[in-house]
């Protein structure tokens, strides 16, 4: 549970926007609030060093890759940086070229609490019941459970809640309680389809060259 923790945490705060699956209920959330954007197109392939460049038909571009001591790299053709890394005691360390930092780390309790430089602070863990609680301390909070039928729920103090549930046919459905809906499916072609109540279309397929294209309608 804790190294799917990191995982989600890691994703959350840095490779959401970099993501074409998604790994868990909170991960879905956070990649589904992403990819529903603007539209247009953008092609995620490798160059000949191995890094992964992401384009789209605007002319941004980003590109990720490991330095020599084995750090991640996010950088655009904006000037934009971020260096991901793990200290010795093997917290997880986020911060850019504008000043700001985040530490993703255990506290005494085994939870996983998230720090940046202005003194804001999440936390992260589970109650006596299982389910996953994540809290800062600004007094926001959430919840993430199960139902009796097996969907995620997940719900804040000010109200708000979502469903990660599955249909007849094995699609992802996530809705919340003000009548959005998204659908997580693939079509005939093995292409992943995520489509929301509001008509905006997100398709993730492969070019001929295996490079990843996702286009958005």
């Amino acid at each position: 549970m804790k190294k799917i923790l990191f995982i989600l945490f890691v994703a959350q705060f840095v490779l959401a926007p970099y993501m074409t699956k998604s790994y868990g209920a909170r991960a879905i959330e956070e990649n589904h609030e992403y990819s529903m954007g603007d539209q247009g197109k953008r092609t995620v392939k490798k160059d000949i060093f191995g890094n992964t460049i992401i384009e789209d038909d605007k002319g941004n571009r980003e590109t990720i890759k490991k330095d020599i001591l084995g750090n991640l790299i996010i950088e655009d053709d904006k000037g934009n940086r971020k260096t991901v890394r793990e200290d010795i005691l093997g917290n997880i360390t986020i911060e850019d070229n504008k000043g700001n930092r985040k530490t993703i780390r255990e506290d005494i309790l085994g939870n996983l609490t998230v720090e940046d430089n202005k003194g804001n602070r999440k936390t992260v863990r589970e109650d006596i019941l299982g389910n996953i609680i994540i809290e800062d301390n600004n007094g926001y909070r959430k919840t993430v459970r199960e139902d009796i039928l097996g969907n995620t729920i997940i719900e804040d103090n000010n109200g708000n809640r979502k469903t990660v549930k599955e249909d007849i046919f094995g699609n992802t459905i996530i809705e919340d309680n003000k009548g959005n809906r998204t659908t997580f499916k693939k079509d005939i072609f093995g292409n992943q389809i995520i489509e929301d109540s509001k008509g905006n279309r997100k398709v993730i397929k492969k070019d001929i060259f295996g490079n990843t294209i996702i286009e958005k309608y």
